[in-house]
Parts: C-alpha cells; structure tokens; sequence
C-alpha cells in the first residue's frame, strides 16, 4: 500500500541533483534514499519540507584509518530541502539498538534510489535486532514530549504538532496489538490505523485532521480535540503497563552486522 503523494517533478529532479553531488563530494556509494518526514507520514502540508533521509557507504579504506572520519553528511536546509545520511556502519549501529528512525527509512513509501536487495537485507537484520520494549519506549518518549511542549498549557495546537502526537500513539498501538514475533512497522499514518483496530470515530477525527493540514500552511493552529486528546493518553498510558512488563532482548546481532556490512562493502555494492 502506498498513501503518499506523487512528488512534484521539479522537486525530485533537484533531489536527485543533491544526491548526486552528495556521491560525487564526498566520495560514497547512495545504498537507500528516501522520504522521511511528513510526505512520507501521509500529512504534508502545501509548503511542508522535502525530508531527504540516506543510507550510504565509502570506499573501503576510508574505514580503515587509524582516525575514524564522521559517519553522517549533512547539508544547511536550503528552501524546502532538508537532505542529510548516514553512513552504512552507523545505520548498523542504530539497528542493533532498535532504532526506529532506522526502520523507517527502510519503510518509507517514498523511495528517491537504492538497491532493492540492500534495503530487502537491511529490513530483515533490523527485524532480527529489533526489540519490542525499545520501540515502545521510543515511541512513548517522543509522544510524551510532544505533549509536554504542545498540550500540557495549550488551548490550541499546532496542527503539525497534533499529528506529531498522534502518529506516535497510533505506533505504539500497532506494537500492542501485533505483538510478537515483530512485524514490520508501517511508517505512514493510514497504513497503522488500517493495521492497530483503530476505532471508527476516531479514524473520523484522525482523516479530519490529516484533510484539514493538507489545506494548510505548516503553522496553522487548531484547538483542542478531547476524543483525540483521550486516545493519545490512554495508549501512552498502555505502553507504560506493558514495557514494565516486557523482557528486554539479549540476543548478540553483532556477528551478522559485521557481515552484513562487509557484504555490502565489499561484494555487493554494483
């Protein structure tokens, strides 16, 4: 399924110029690149940002310096471009942790390049490593503090920052209901309510929202919707409960991330 829309073809044309430059500047092969903020979320605005998220990996002897060079490239956000990555050997880092950002560039509905079989490989180690409590915990994390700086003394809300609630608790309720063995997490808003049960009035009030930001520029407010507030607070409540009751994982993954990695240094990357 694929709720995203189509990418203005300007857009992507300067997209795919930036990536370029990034390959050619800093000497790395592009494995993964793709959309990672709101377009990829299913709520962009008219005016929202192009999130550009990448995976990519130098020549192998730029890792084997006695100094270790920085893992991520960043550039200063540019009009409605914001592009930046991380290198191979951290992503690996991230998905040994659980990193959700990790598994949701994997996931997005907006692919800009990339090999197939490396985001195919990637997707199943990060479903191997993946710990059910720390995503909960991250999720919950990131809800709790959108609500601390948008909800706790606030009679209106930035829309954007509604949904940035929102789509946090609608992750830690599809984690609750899939339970184990871990599935892949959707990363667009439409794909967890078809997945997480969602009930019929809020999936009402949720889509409601989503229309009205799609007409609205990036800093429009709305005010306070209780049933949606309640559902926010009642799923961060539940993951509480149930991250005090989940074991953390202590499998060791480090041996098949160094060979992931020294797959796709060495062997795979044409």
């Amino acid at each position: 399924m694929n709720n995203a829309p189509p990418i203005d073809p300007a857009a992507e044309r300067e997209i795919q110029s930036a990536l370029d430059r990034a390959q050619t500047e800093h000497a790395v092969t592009i494995l993964h690149a793709v959309e990672s903020g709101s377009r990829a979320w299913g709520f962009a605005s008219p005016d929202s940002d192009y999130d550009v998220r990448f995976i990519y990996a130098h020549e192998r002897d730029w890792y084997l310096s006695v100094y270790p060079g920085r893992d991520v490239i960043e550039y200063p956000i540019t009009g409605v471009f914001d592009i930046g990555g991380w290198d191979l050997k951290k992503a690996l880092h991230l998905a040994l942790k659980s990193n959700a950002v990790v598994m949701e560039w994997l996931n997005s509905p907006i692919l800009y390049r990339g090999n197939p079989e490396f985001a195919a490989a990637m997707r199943e180690f990060w479903l191997r490593a993946a710990d059910r409590k720390a995503l909960l915990n991250h999720y919950l994390n990131l809800g709790k503090r959108q609500v601390d700086q948008n909800w706790r003394t606030a009679e209106t809300v930035n829309v954007k920052k509604y949904l940035y609630v929102l789509r946090p608790a609608l992750a830690i309720r599809w984690l609750r209901q899939q339970g184990e063995p871990l599935q892949t997490l959707p990363m667009n808003v439409r794909e967890l309510i078809a997945g997480a049960d969602i009930p019929l009035n809020i999936q009402e009030a949720i889509a409601d929202i989503i229309a009205r930001k799609a007409g609205l520029a990036e800093g429009q407010e709305t005010g306070r919707i209780p049933l949606l507030d309640q559902f926010a607070e009642t799923e961060f409540a539940s993951a509480e409960t149930l991250i005090a009751a989940l074991p953390a994982r202590a499998e060791d993954l480090r041996p098949e991330a160094d060979a992931l990695f020294r797959a796709w240094l060495y062997d795979r990357r044409d």
